[in-house]
Parts: C-alpha cells; structure tokens; sequence
C-alpha cells in the first residue's frame, strides 16, 4: 500500500485502550538488497508469491522483482495412474502429463493447476511425450503398443492413426525446427525417426546400443542424445546423416534421464544406478568434471530455459534436486514431491518445474525463480504511491499521485494495459478478495473510489476523514478500514452499501492499516505517535495501543510508518522511517519482539504468502531490504 509523504510533528496522541510498551527485543537482519527505481514508496507481493512490485516514486516506474520460494507450490495434482512424462506448451499455458497405466494423457492448467477436459485417450502404455515448438501438436511414445499417437493440442484430441515405430518405444523429442521427431525403441534397440510433417517414419530405424532409452536435440537440432542404461553410456546421433556418431560417451550406472542446456554446450545425464548427474561437455563429447551427487534413483532431468538451474528427478527418494549449472553442485536441500516422481519439465519462463509422480498419481509443482532478481521495470504515471495486485496475479494496480491516475499493469506482459482517471490525488489502493473491485484513497478531497476492475471505470465516491492514506480490506471483503491521516481517525466502510459504518479515534498520523488473516483484529501504526493501535473489528474500538519506540528529539515524527500482517497471523511488521528499523510484533501478546535494522529511511513493507521473508523499501537509498522471517518463529 502507498503512505504519502509525512506531514510534519504534532503533539503525540493516545489511543483508547490499554497501552503495552516495547519488550525487550532480539535484532535480527536483511539477508538481501535489491536495486529499484528512485525512492521507493510502496512495496507489495502478488499471491502466487512469485513476483513483488515495488512502486518508485521518483523515477515514475514499477520494479517487478521475482521471488525464490524453492518449494513445491500448492497440493500436487491429481492425474492418471502411474504418470510418468511431462511437457510444457511454449506459451507455458499447458502441461501434457503422459498416464503409463491408464492409457491416457492428461491435461494441466498451469493457471489454476488443475487438469482440463477429460484425459486423452491414446495407445498403451504411454511413457514419453513432447511439444512441437509451435505448441500445436503434442507427440506421445507408447511403449505397450509399439505406436507413437499425435494430439491435437486445439482440440485436445488425437489426430491421424497411431504412428508404427520399433519395440517398447520409451521417449520422444522434438526438432527445434519442428520437421523431426525422435522415438527411442527400448524392445529393438533403435531410433525411429518421424517427419512431422507428413506423420510418416523416416527411412529405416538407427541402430543404437543395446536400450535406448531417453533422449534429447541439441539448440540447432544437429545431434541427438540418447541414454543407454545397459550399457552406461550415452550415445550420439548426427542427425544430417541420421547415424550414430564417435563413440559411446561412458557416463554413470544405468542413465536414465538426459537433457541439453540452452545453449548446446553441455548436456545433463541422471545416472539412476549411482545417484549422480554427469556433464558432457558437447564440444569434445566428454564427461567434464566430477559427477554431481543428487538423491537416490536420478531418473530425469530437465533445464531452465536460461541455462541456470537443472532439475532431477530421484524416485528413489522422492524429491527433485536443484543444480547451480554455473557451479555443477546442488543448490539448496532436495524439495519433497510425489512418490516414485519419474518426469520433469520446466515452463518456458523458467519459473516452475512440473514432476510427475508414478507411485502418487500426481503431478508436484515447483516454484523455483533467481533470488530476488529484479526482472523488469514498467513505467506508470507521475509520483506512483499505492500498488497492489490482484488475487489471479494478473493485474497490478498503481495509484500515480501527481497525475490523478490509476495505472493497471498486466503481470504477463510487465506493460501498462490501461490508465483509469477520474481520481484525486491517489495514494492507497487495495484489490477485493473476489477481485471484482479496486478501492483507492484520494487524499486531498478525503474520499475513497471505487473501481470495477471489469470496466476498469470509477463506480462510486465514498467520502471519509481528512487525509486518507493508506487502507486494508477484511479477508472477506465486506468491509474497508481507511487511515484518515490528516484526522487521527479510521474509517470504516461497509463495501456493501459503500456508506462509512463507524469512525475511530486512533493515535497521531496514522498512514496506514492491515487486518489480521482472521479478520478480528486491524494494526495501525501511528506515525507521529511512535505507536500502533490495535483495533478489535468486532467492536470498531481500539483495544490496545502498542508503543514501538519514544519519539526521538528532532525526529519530526516518522516513528511508526507501514505495517504489514504475515500470512499466519503470528507476526506483524512495522517500519520505522526515521529509525532505519523494522519492529516485529507478537500479535499473541501484542509486544514488540525484535527490531532489525534495515537501511536508511525504511518505508513501507510486505511480507510474503508462506510468511517466510518481509520486503522494505529503502527511501534513502533507491533499495528494498529482504527480512528473513524465520528467524522471529
């Protein structure tokens, strides 16, 4: 949410209620800083907790800064039996998960991460599957019947007659041309070889090793490489000739999973048998370096499209290791999925992994992004304040002060899709739980809009206190508490009627407000005050009043600036403009029990959907400090 400059000192005030004073506290740290626009005015975190917008007051812009969680996002979906390929669409829009038992490919919207549609039903045993690179077919190897089955992915359904190719087909690849596919023949000790264009198997099958078994195109689609578990090795097509090429690459005990980074220049080999990932360097078609030791049965790998990270799969122990390709070690601890987990893919923005998990039924979904990179800066209007993002994650709404407008930007693009005016003087603004509605303050006439973000066009004017600032919504949308700056009192608005129900007196400045997750409780920090009101909602009245630090002499106030409540409702945050502090709060026993320095001029802050990290924007320094939150449970 945004906070408009500070006003200036007045006589500190005082909250009804009783009045707890600060407890002895712990200190903790920012463990990262991240480079924005010019001061920072408003900082917040989509929902899907992969990406924190940050609004720059001075340079007119929107930072965009993608956030790790490095877990498995969300409860893993349910597919067919015995899953085991996965493929992304290039749009990242659909995942293809191929149903070894049940015959079938399901389906997964990656939006909403359920299956769509009825599963697909193709030949038996399905094991492998690709996406053409234009997203318009999807390739399934059918290991039960010897067959390779073409879906439609318009239509969802299979086109043309089952494709013959060689004994116990297991995996399939994709040309980046599109023009070829690649089937490994386990049963016959083959490639076969499909013109896409013409559904047809080209010419006679390559002759290769003893099981082939995964196999993948290099960037310029010029080799194939081929995993050969008996033999533990790795064999190399040269596909202008359509022959295997050099030698054998000796690798670990029984490759199973095979994938080649972005750039062509090294490939990753799972060796299920030693629990290791060896590296081929392409130029010399050798093993460069020490294998990298993962999790138990590596059957799968696949890389990020920038090159930077490669998954595995271990079905031995069911989670999915992380490399650093930079460094070939493994980054992080291994993240728990599905049972048996024996397919991987990486969507086309590199923001999430998709594993199948063969004894689960279930597909496990990764969320695994760089570490606070900022990854994009979008111009708005002038003096941006408020910011805040819809419950999809799709949209982001940003109040622009100086230019009387509201920006609305689309997360998918990182463009400005419309600028709604018809505002005054906007600082605050929070989205609905139903994201139907956008409420913004407007400072200077002391009023409240209302947008419909259908029509993206102003619907009503709801007058409140003099000032208003910033606002926070209940968790279930019915009602909005407005920080009345310039009258040291809250409105309540009941969305319903969009009429204020109440007005409560609260301490000096107050700029801000955040609802607990339970609705039962509204922290106002009290900038001129040095304290934050607790509101109990249930009565509208202030039940205690928290004193986070004494005014300070030549502080100007500025004591008690953003708040902002974790997800789990345990903690609330509350930054200290003129301190350069973060206080954290137990909401339990309302007392202030660590305070941790973050750099100069700290204004506002989030805190993120697992409650695991809070974001502060430095005004003093054109930054935002990350708190690692752990540290306060």
């Amino acid at each position: 949410m945004g906070i408009l400059d500070h006003l200036g000192p007045r006589d500190p005030g005082r909250s009804a209620g009783s009045t707890a004073g600060p407890a002895a506290s712990s200190v903790g740290s920012a463990i990262s800083t991240v480079a924005v626009g010019t001061d920072p005015t408003a900082v917040t975190v989509a929902r899907d907790g992969r990406r924190t917008y940050v609004a720059n007051s001075g340079s007119d812009t929107v930072s965009v800064i993608a956030i790790s969680v490095g877990h498995a996002v969300g409860t893993p979906i349910p597919v067919g039996s015995n899953p085991r390929g996965v493929a992304v669409t290039p749009d990242g829009l659909r995942a293809y998960v191929a149903n070894v038992d049940a015959g079938t490919v399901s389906v997964i919207d990656t939006a909403t991460g359920q299956v769509t549609g009825a599963p697909i039903p193709v030949g038996t045993n399905p094991a492998g599957v690709a996406v053409t690179p234009e997203g318009r077919r999807v390739y399934v190897a059918n290991a039960g019947s010897g067959t390779v089955s073409v879906i439609d992915t318009g239509t969802g359904q299979v086109v043309g007659s089952p494709i013959a190719v060689g004994t116990n087909p297991r995996a399939v690849a994709v040309t980046p041309d599109g023009l070829r596919a690649y089937i490994t023949n386990g049963g016959s000790a083959s490639v076969s070889v499909i013109d896409t264009g013409t559904g047809q198997v080209v010419g006679s099958p390559i002759p290769l090793g003893t099981n082939p078994r995964a196999v993948a195109v290099t960037p310029d689609g010029l080799r194939a490489y081929i995993t050969d578990p008996e033999a533990d090795s790795v064999s190399v097509i040269d596909t202008a000739t359509g022959q295997v090429t050099g030698a054998a690459i000796p690798v670990g005990t029984n490759p199973a999973g095979v994938a080649v980074t972005p750039d062509g220049r090294r490939v990753y080999v799972a060796n299920a048998g030693s629990g290791t990932v060896s590296v081929i360097d392409t130029a010399t078609n050798q093993v460069t370096g020490t294998p990298v030791p993962v999790g138990v049965i590596p059957v799968a790998v696949a890389v990020t499209r920038d090159g930077r990270r490669a998954y595995v799969a271990n079905a031995g122990s069911g989670t999915v290791s992380v490399i650093d390709t930079a460094t070939n070690q493994v980054t992080g601890t291994p993240v728990p999925v599905g049972a048996a987990p024996a397919g991987v893919a990486v969507a086309p923005d590199g923001g999430r992994a998709y594993v199948t998990s063969g004894g689960a039924n279930v597909v496990s979904v990764i969320d695994e992004i760089d570490l606070n990179e900022l990854t994009a800066t979008v111009p708005v209007g002038q003096g941006p304040q408020g910011v805040a993002v819809t419950p999809d994650s799709r949209r982001v709404y940003v109040t622009n002060l100086n230019s009387n407008s509201v920006s609305v930007i689309d997360t998918r693009t990182d463009h400005v899709t419309a600028t709604i005016t018809g505002v005054t003087s906007p600082v605050g603004v929070v989205v609905a739980p139903d994201g139907r509605h956008a409420y913004v303050t407007n400072n200077l006439p002391g009023a409240v809009s209302v947008i419909d973000t259908r029509t993206n066009q102003v619907t009503a004017t709801i007058p409140v206190g003099q000032s208003p600032n910033g606002l926070a919504l209940t968790p279930d949308g019915h009602h909005a508490y407005v920080a009345n700056r310039g009258a040291d009192t809250i409105s309540v608005i009941d969305t319903g009627t969009n009429r204020v129900t109440a007005t409560i007196p609260v301490g000096t400045f107050p700029g801000t407000v955040a609802v607990t997750p339970d609705g039962r409780r509204a922290y106002v920090p009290n900038d001129g005050s040095g304290t934050v009101s607790v509101i109990d909602t249930r009565t509208d009245q202030v039940a205690v009043t928290i004193l986070i630090a004494p005014l300070a002499e030549g502080s100007g106030g500025s004591i008690a600036t953003d708040v902002a409540v974790a997800p789990d409702g345990r903690r609330a945050y509350v930054t200290e403009f003129a301190l350069g502090t973060v206080s954290v709060i137990d909401t339990t026993t309302k007392e202030v029990i660590a305070t941790v320095p973050v750099g100069n001029l700290p204004h506002a802050v989030a805190v993120t959907p697992d409650s695991r990290h809070a974001y502060v924007t430095i005004r003093g320094a054109d930054t935002i400090s990350v708190i690692d939150t752990s540290v306060f449970q």
